[in-house]
């Protein structure tokens, strides 16, 4: 009896010790998923998931990054809530205090990061095409495939915009998978919100369509990058065009040359046949000769009100420009800028 009872308290122990160590494996385990650290990084990592990953370049990723740092327990709790059949492509920030649990979730359920997408300075189409390439999944003939897709244009605008005078240059959020199609209905929203009744206002105020101001716009960006010349560079014009003046913009020789490299416009570019060239043709040009940024259009919407109607880049305040009235005037501080680009040996 004595030896029964020893046996079965034997037993007794052994299955106790086992619940135990089961329980602090269980432990350890809902710990190690739920509540510690999933890796050992200790700044956020930001982690892309091209359309072509499959599971495997995904641990890859995770494993070289160190946000993950016990492979077997991911490989585990990975297959537990299926994630190799539910891998999302896209931009993650991944938190240094990110549990293995909620990972593996936010990658299940395709919970990507926005990220921020920036064009600004640009000339020409292609090259906004190119930057935003750069930043999202897709590529740059994509998106020019979508700049030149009449029937998505019609769709949206019910004619074909002219994309200098369409996109509106600034910081927007977009996920990383965006495609062409979508970046352009995204930035059709943008071009919506910014032409709001309020600038539609003050365009036709001016006389001026959204296309004219953006053309405009584009011209005095081109001449000043001191934001605080525009408006009156913006009023200079208006002047002009107001009297019937030819713009003579020399930005729109460089346009028309098709070289912005050009420090100093000679009488040669003034005869160059364009409908650009704004020394041979009256009123503003067809479109704009870059895209203007939001800056630069505000500024023409709200011009400086003056006399002025002449201007020429400042020989004593390199970047600034002297203003004037009258021709005489005008031709007196030009001598001036000219012997400077003499000095300077700056003849072309």
């Amino acid at each position: 009896m004595k030896r029964r009872t020893k046996i079965i308290t034997g037993i007794l122990g052994l299955f106790l010790l086992l619940l135990i160590s089961l329980g602090i494996y269980l432990y350890i385990t809902y710990k190690s998923v739920f509540i510690d650290r999933a890796g050992t990084h200790s700044q956020p990592v930001y982690l892309y998931i091209p359309s072509s990953s499959g599971y495997r370049a995904l641990c890859d990723s995770l494993f070289s990054k160190g946000v993950v740092s016990d492979t077997v327990l991911f490989h585990r709790t990975a297959r537990a809530k299926k994630l190799p059949e539910n891998i999302h492509p896209g931009h993650y920030r991944i938190p240094p205090d990110i549990t293995l649990n909620r990972l593996v979730n936010t990658l299940r359920s395709g919970s990507q990061t926005p990220v921020n997408v920036t064009f600004n300075n640009i000339r020409m189409i292609e090259e906004m095409a190119r930057s935003a390439g750069n930043q999202l999944q897709i590529d740059s003939a994509e998106i020019m495939e979508a700049v030149n897709d009449q029937a998505l244009w019609e769709e949206l605008l019910g004619h074909t915009p002219d994309p200098l005078a369409f996109f509106i240059p600034n910081t927007y959020e977009f996920y990383w998978t965006t495609s062409a199609r979508g970046f352009i209905r995204r930035m059709h929203r943008e071009h919506q919100s910014f032409w709001n009744e309020t600038r539609r206002r003050k365009a036709e105020q001016t006389g001026l369509t959204p296309h004219k101001v953006a053309t405009l716009a584009s011209i005095v960006q081109e001449e000043t990058n001191k934001v605080s010349e525009m408006a009156r560079i913006a009023g200079v014009f208006i002047n002009r065009l107001e009297r019937n003046m030819k713009l003579q913009a020399d930005p729109t020789l460089k346009y028309a040359a098709g070289d912005w490299s050009i420090r100093r416009v000679l009488n040669k570019h003034k005869t160059i046949p364009s409908p650009y060239n704004t020394y041979m043709h009256p009123g503003l040009p067809p479109g704009p000769i870059s895209m203007p940024e939001p800056i630069a259009i505000d500024k023409v919407l709200n011009y400086e009100n003056h006399s002025y109607l002449f201007f020429v880049a400042s020989a004593s305040r390199p970047g600034y420009h002297e203003f004037s009235k009258t021709l005489r005037e005008h031709n007196n501080k030009s001598r001036a800028y000219h012997r400077h680009l003499n000095r300077q040996r700056i003849y072309r």
